[in-house]
């Protein structure tokens, strides 16, 4: 008589854990996660303005969660002499209170 009970038991559990699965299936197949818009705004400062390479600071400011903080990148230029147009790239890093924010610009 225990055996059977403990199976019975055993089964009801079983159907619990599968319906409650379905549920949270289903649940999960219908929300679309939905990615936040972050912008942000700059002010920098070059620290060597008449060089094609150097480096650059200022002052982020961001929507949430970032907020305000600051900002620090390192950069090298190039300029077609033909067209006179320049493309740049480098590196940057942004600190705020919550974290950093790193990565490359093309």
């Amino acid at each position: 008589m225990r055996l059977r009970s403990l199976i019975v038991g055993a089964i009801a559990v079983a159907g619990v854990l599968a319906g409650a699965t379905a549920s949270a299936a289903a649940t999960s197949s219908r929300a679309e996660p939905t990615t936040p818009e972050i912008t942000c705004t700059l002010k920098l400062y070059s620290q060597t303005p008449t060089k094609l390479s150097g480096f650059s600071f200022g002052f982020i400011h961001c929507s949430k969660p970032f907020g305000t903080g600051v900002q620090s990148s390192s950069y090298t230029a190039t300029v077609n002499s033909r067209t006179g147009a320049a493309t740049d790239q480098g590196r940057y890093t942004n600190w705020f209170d919550d974290g950093t924010v790193s990565g490359r610009s093309a």
